[in-house]
């Protein structure tokens, strides 16, 4: 489960998606800070995720001020936006929710948008 691997068929990734990598990386990072990720394989499967936080005199809390002054720096400014030319664009992602993603993005920045779901559709759009 833990260790990367590559789908022998293209159309098996673009059906269901993934690439294999998603619980070797979480694993190793994990591992990384000290911790691990492991898995109780039985009907209901449980993943278990732990990091050390070592001593708590040691963690550094921040007062309420603090956080607030932190989050004012990183926020954007209210109603920044991506500056994009007037374009038109065609997104061809076999992933519906990829295509969705790209398109609200571009849409809100002004950009009109078609989408197509593989690169065959792509080509017959007129």
């Amino acid at each position: 489960m833990f260790e990367p691997f590559v789908q022998a068929e293209g159309f098996i990734t673009r059906r269901f998606g993934g690439t294999g990598l998603g619980l070797a990386i979480s694993r190793r990072s994990a591992r990384a800070m000290g911790g691990d990720i492991i898995l109780t394989s039985v009907p209901g499967s449980t993943f278990t995720a732990t990091l050390p936080a070592g001593p708590i005199e040691q963690l550094k809390l921040f007062a309420p001020e603090e956080i607030s002054r932190q989050q004012s720096v990183n926020a954007a400014p209210v109603g920044a936006r991506w500056k994009q030319p007037k374009a038109r664009v065609l997104i061809v992602d076999d992933g519906e929710e990829s295509r969705e993603l790209v398109r609200l993005v571009l849409e809100e920045a002004g950009t009109l948008t078609e989408q197509a779901e593989n690169g065959r559709t792509a080509i017959e759009k007129p």
